[in-house]
């Protein structure tokens, strides 16, 4: 939807996010802590949950800001 109707530089969600000026992602990124969790490292799971878990509250508070634009939503 993004690129369909705001054309915007770049369709990262960082970057979409603080285009519309709502929270950012997390510090930590998947690819920090992927390896640790594929080794069985407990907090690295915790930090890959709470990655996680930020990216689908960011994604629908991004999804609520700009479902009016498209037609079917």
């Amino acid at each position: 939807m993004v690129r369909k109707y705001f054309r915007l530089p770049k369709n990262t969600l960082d970057d979409v996010l603080r285009y519309f000026g709502l929270p950012g992602k997390t510090k930590v990124k998947h690819s920090d802590v992927i390896w640790d969790c594929l080794d069985g490292d407990l907090k690295a799971w915790g930090l890959m949950r709470a990655y996680n878990a930020t990216d689908v509250k960011i994604t629908r508070s991004l999804y609520l800001k700009i479902r009016g634009y498209h037609k079917t939503h």
